[in-house]
This record gives C-alpha cells, sequence and structure tokens, in this order.
C-alpha cells in the first residue's frame, strides 16, 4: 500500500494573523448559529372568501383593519394563528333582504367616583345585498394585529377591547368597544360605533347613516359629510370640526360634556342648553339668537337641521375649521384636548395647533 503523502507547510505565523483568523472563525460561526435559530417572519394567514362576505372581528389587542381588492382575508398577528369560523354561505336571492335589525345589547360603565352610567339596548339596521354571502368570524390572537378584508365586504363586525383604527372601508359597519380609542379614517356608508370607556375619532368620511355613542370619553369628527347622524355622550365632549350635513337627520347629545360644532357649509342649528353657556364664532354673516338656553343659528343662509342638546355641558357653534380661528376668547380652550388627542392617536397631520390654544389648561 502506498502510504499517504502529507504536505508540510512551513512558515512564520504572527500573533496579529492568529487573532484575525480566530475573530473570524468565531464571527462564522455565530453566523451559523444565529441563522439556525433566528425565526422566520410567518407570512400572514389568508382564507378565501366568496364576494361580499360578512366579516365578524374579536380582539383584545391593537388592531389595524383595512381593505384590498381580492376575496381574502389576511391575519397578521406576529406569526400566532387566529381562530377562524366559517358558517354556510347565506342566499339574499336576486334582490336584497329587508334591513335586519342587529341587537346592540345595553351596557354598563363604572366611574372612578363608583357611579354607574346605563347605556341602552338599541337596534341598528343593516341590509344584505342580493347574492350569497357567507359569515367569516376571526378571533384574532392576543397580540397586535393587521387584518385586510375584500374591499366588497357587504357586513364588517368588531367586538374588541384595545387600539382599533378602520380604514378605507366602504359598507355596513358595527363597531363595539370597551377601551382605546376607536379611529376611522375614510369610511363610508352606514356605521354604529360604540365605546364605552375610550375616545372615538372619524376622519375624512361620509355616511348615509351614523350611530355613535360613548359614556365616559370624546368623540371627535374631522372634515366629515352625513346625511343622518346621532351622536350621544354621558361624560364625554362631542367635536363635529369642519364638516358638512345632507339633508337628513343630525343629533349632538351630552350630559355634561360639551358640544363644539364647525359647519363647512349651510346648516339651520337649533341648541338647548345651559343658559349662558353658549358661544359662537362665525367669519361670515351669520343670523344668530340666543335666549335663556336656547340659541338657533342660521348658517351660510340655512340648511339641514341640526339640533344639539346637552344638560350642563357648553356650546360652541363657529363655521369652518377651528384650527382657523385666531385670538379665540379663553373659553374656548375646553374643545382643546379632543383635537390634540385626534393628531396624537388618529396621526391626522391637518390638525396643526392654533396660537392661541398652544398654551393653557386643558378640558376636563
Amino acid at each position: 500500500m502506498t502510504p499517504l503523502k502529507r504536505r508540510v507547510y512551513a512558515c512564520a505565523v504572527s500573533p496579529w494573523s492568529s487573532a484575525r483568523r480566530a475573530l473570524a472563525g468565531i464571527g462564522l460561526l455565530a453566523l451559523v448559529v444565529l441563522s439556525a435559530v433566528a425565526p422566520v417572519a410567518a407570512a400572514p394567514l389568508t382564507v378565501d372568501v366568496t364576494a361580499g362576505p360578512i366579516v365578524l372581528i374579536q380582539h383584545t389587542q391593537p388592531i389595524t383593519i383595512s381593505t384590498w381588492d381580492r376575496e381574502q382575508i389576511a391575519v397578521d398577528a406576529g406569526g400566532e394563528a387566529p381562530v377562524v369560523q366559517r358558517r354556510p354561505t347565506h342566499n339574499a336571492g336576486t334582490t336584497a333582504t329587508a334591513p335586519y335589525s342587529v341587537p346592540i345589547p345595553a351596557a354598563s360603565v363604572m366611574t372612578a367616583e363608583g357611579n354607574i352610567i346605563d347605556l341602552g339596548a338599541e337596534d341598528f339596521p343593516v341590509q344584505i345585498p342580493a347574492g350569497s354571502h357567507e359569515t367569516v368570524r376571526i378571533q384574532v390572537p392576543p397580540t397586535a394585529a393587521n387584518v385586510t378584508i375584500p374591499a366588497n365586504t357587504s357586513v364588517l363586525s368588531i367586538n374588541g377591547n384595545g387600539a382599533t383604527r378602520i380604514q378605507n372601508y366602504h359598507g355596513q359597519l358595527i363597531a363595539q368597544q370597551r377601551a382605546g380609542p376607536l379611529m376611522l379614517n375614510n369610511v363610508s356608508g352606514d356605521a354604529f360605533l360604540q365605546n364605552l370607556r375610550g375616545q372615538i375619532f372619524v376622519v375624512d368620511s361620509n355616511f348615509d347613516r351614523l350611530r355613535t355613542r360613548t359614556a365616559l370619553n370624546n368623540m371627535v369628527f374631522q372634515r366629515c359629510n352625513v346625511k343622518q347622524i346621532e351622536a350621544t355622550s354621558n361624560r364625554g365632549s362631542i367635536l363635529y370640526n369642519n364638516g358638512t350635513f345632507q339633508p337628513g337627520l343630525a343629533r349632538f347629545e351630552t350630559v355634561t360634556g360639551h358640544v363644539a360644532l364647525g359647519v363647512n357649509g349651510g346648516a339651520n342649528i337649533a341648541v338647548k342648553g345651559q343658559p349662558g353657556q353658549i358661544y359662537q364664532n362665525f367669519g361670515r354673516p351669520t343670523q344668530f339668537f340666543d335666549r335663556n338656553g336656547e340659541a338657533n343659528a342660521l348658517v351660510g343662509g340655512g340648511g339641514p337641521l341640526v339640533n344639539i342638546f346637552t344638560q350642563q355641558g357648553r356650546v360652541y357653534l363657529y363655521d369652518g375649521s377651528l384650527m382657523n380661528k385666531r385670538a379665540l376668547p379663553s373659553n374656548w380652550g375646553q374643545i382643546r384636548a379632543p383635537l390634540e388627542r385626534l393628531r396624537q392617536e388618529a396621526g391626522d397631520q391637518h390638525v396643526p395647533m392654533p396660537p392661541a390654544f398652544r398654551s393653557g389648561p386643558h378640558s376636563r
């Protein structure tokens, strides 16, 4: 057997060369180890659905819901799998069904002082379009998530706890939330919005019918257009800033919160509030009448009727956007906080704070 010949290399190796080789070896070993244990980002779970589905979503952590032009629902919860349940397809026939009343259960909230605020049971009508529509229920894992639904989703129902952002949905929406901000951006159609402890923010949206209610917090509408709106709050304030109205029903009501209404167009405003607690700041000619806690304002030559009721809060009436007002009296600072929170939570870059509101006390 021929012996194996080994080639021997004889050379001088400096200490620095040894160190460099050792470091290179350690680096390579670390790269191999990290490659072996590094988590691979999981792709969002997708569910194929039929056209115009009815989507029900439950969540306990922050969630963003948006739309796309696919007949799929995608849930990205950081690699955790949601629970998905599918119900048989509902066939509405060749014509749309009669409106179905969705029951909204009564709710009770305890204040910091130990008092109970009750929100009564209601019904909210939805109409299932013609055709077949399956129902998909999604229980999102307890982690921050993004959910994408088909743009033609017939009904979207959300029941959650934690921040909720809904964007670019055009259909029938029912959102019931216990806490955390509820934010809508570029949403249209019919909607029921309830937030027991958190705030409601609606930006750049158009509604045929909108019902909103809160128990302990504010609701803010920025650059919205509505045909029918009923907004009620117990302790929170209501701010409808730089908005417009179509002929229909408009009603804003609070118990201890304030109501601020900024109209970008024509309206006939009727107010029932506290004597001496109704303020107005119109930059264009407006017929305004105020006596003993009842006021009327004919803005822009008149238009849709808008009713405002408050038992203990203040009422602020103006035209356009509050952000364009300068040198407002100090008592207008009461409605500063909801706009500041809108800028922070909803990411609305079109809400700069005017010089008159950059300092001073916050609203309660």
